[in-house]
């Protein structure tokens, strides 16, 4: 199907057309990892686009995570809805395998629309184009862009020039429209479409509270979209268009806490889960309007802090929450998201060394700063979970001792380390390549997990041997274990956490992280 436009369909009737929408990632991303991973989540980004197409009028929707399907599975349970419309929500790391999938999809159903969005098509819309299998890139937020294609395609009206946040071909021609403006009021979207065996099977995995095994089910919530920040490593900026500034120069959007409040009774309430993923990239980019979200879970009885004391009661009847923030959290907003539930907070610190910051044009708050937060936090009972990024060009064998003694110096229960990673299409990537500092061009490596980054000063294999120095090193470490020892002295709720953790780090690495002796 070269020629897009060229394509008909005799029905008009919404509901007899199938739209099925796909998440490709299998478990392989979404199993608990020594390193790096640590959720199995519903597939929040198709959730919501088909809740928009429900809102509008279409109700023949079919979502479809992959997760432990084969990939030929996948294609079968697709082709059970004989589908006029599929979108997929692709990653770096699954493009090729989405590629192979959509052609086997095009073979049995010649006249399917194949849709592709998500990090990387937005990244890279011309070279997704060029496979003959693949129909249209929505690119930017999905939602209204998908909404309009398919009310086009079901109504046979093949205009597509008007459609903004889209890119298409007319006879092998690739046509990229105008971007999509930012949805400046994230309210008028419809809650997301919510399958009860998506959400039983997630899981907020490693150190967490409720332990992963007293998790009745894990739900994601978005409460802002964008990010303040412009890190080179990100495809935030990207994919939130956030070159297209809203008012004040903000690229923040958020929903009303009203809205949230609303969802999270319903999550409690019709599915009985005791977990909540905030998907946010950054939840305290508006240090307010957190407090205030805070103050409106307890104040609606979402959770009840002193149910703390019985523990049982504790889990069971209060919602808990995971989330990722900035470093310089205060001291009051920190307790204020304890006593709502927050149990866990991830912290994108990066780097410990100023020069990597700068590398990754991302603000270095200081040692002080980081430390300072994670001491507020840990303080009130939350779980600290600290990110960090290795292998950026002028890595050393000093800033991985840095990183080692920064994470033994301050409040850390848990890290995830990942690679430097320039995704394709992005400026940091092209940049990269023109300099032959790409040691990568293997789609499928770029998930964070591999080096695809050439360092100055270090080898591929001196990388790989200090992330697995810096795992063994922290979790073994004295310090660590008299850390774990007090933190559950302080709050015994966290000990069938911390249970669970230690039997996790003694499976993912083979016995050689044994931390029986805190329990």
């Amino acid at each position: 199907m070269n020629s897009q436009v060229s394509v008909t369909h005799n029905s008009t009737n919404l509901n007899n057309n199938g739209i099925v929408l796909v998440e490709p990632t299998n478990t392989k991303l979404m199993s608990p990892s020594l390193i790096l991973r640590g959720n199995t989540l519903e597939p929040y980004a198709i959730e919501s686009i088909g809740a928009y197409l429900l809102h509008n009028g279409f109700d023949n929707i079919h979502i479809i995570q992959q997760y432990s399907l084969s990939d030929e599975e996948l294609i079968q349970e697709i082709l059970t809805h004989s589908p006029l419309v599929v979108g997929f929500s692709v990653l770096t790391c699954d493009y090729s395998r989405v590629v192979e999938i959509a052609s086997k999809i095009r073979t049995c159903i010649l006249n399917v629309y194949i849709v592709l969005g998500g990090y990387h098509p937005t990244l890279n819309i011309e070279d997704s184009l060029q496979n003959k299998c693949i129909d249209f890139v929505v690119f930017g937020e999905g939602e209204i862009t998908f909404y309009e294609l398919t009310n086009m395609i079901v109504h046979n009206n093949n205009d597509y020039s008007q459609i903004d946040g889209l890119a298409y071909k007319i006879d092998s021609k690739v046509i990229v429209n105008r971007p999509r403006g930012r949805i400046r009021n994230p309210n008028v979207l419809p809650p997301v479409i919510r399958n009860e065996k998506f959400l039983k099977r997630s899981r907020n995995w490693n150190l967490s509270y409720p332990s992963p095994l007293e998790q009745t089910g894990v739900a994601q919530i978005s409460f802002s979209r964008g990010c303040l920040f412009r890190c080179n490593f990100c495809i935030s900026p990207t994919l939130w268009n956030e070159a297209t500034f809203l008012e004040n120069n903000d690229t923040i959007t958020f929903r009303s806490v009203d809205k949230v409040i609303d969802e999270i009774k319903s999550l409690k309430n019709r599915y009985k889960i005791n977990f909540i993923y905030f998907n946010d990239l950054t939840i305290n980019n508006s240090e307010s309007s957190l407090q205030s979200l805070c103050k409106a879970i307890t104040e609606n009885g979402l959770h009840n802090s002193d149910l703390d004391f019985n523990r049982e009661s504790d889990v069971k009847d209060n919602m808990h929450w995971f989330c990722l923030a900035k470093i310089g959290l205060t001291a009051e907003t920190a307790e204020l998201m304890a006593k709502a539930g927050c149990s866990k907070i991830g912290f994108g610190v990066e780097s410990f060394y100023k020069k990597g910051h700068t590398e990754m044009h991302k603000p270095f708050k200081g040692f002080n700063d980081i430390k300072e937060t994670l001491e507020y936090t840990d303080a009130v009972g939350i779980i600290n979970r600290v990110y960090i990024i290795l292998g950026v060009q002028n890595e050393t064998l000093e800033s991985i001792q840095a990183t080692i003694d920064g994470l033994l110096s301050t409040k850390v229960d848990q890290i995830r380390i990942a690679y430097f990673t320039p995704f394709p299409g992005s400026d940091l990537y092209n940049e990269y390549k023109d300099n032959d500092l790409l040691i990568e061009d293997d789609l499928t490596k770029f998930d964070g997990d591999t080096p695809v980054v050439k360092c100055s000063y270090m080898s591929t294999q001196e990388l790989v041997e200090s992330r697995e120095k810096i795992v063994k090193s922290f979790y073994s470490s004295p310090i660590f274990i008299e850390r774990c020892s007090d933190k559950i002295k302080r709050f015994p709720r966290l000990y069938n956490s911390y249970k669970h953790f230690v039997n996790e780090l003694l499976e993912l690495s083979n016995g050689e992280i044994n931390i029986r002796k805190i329990l």
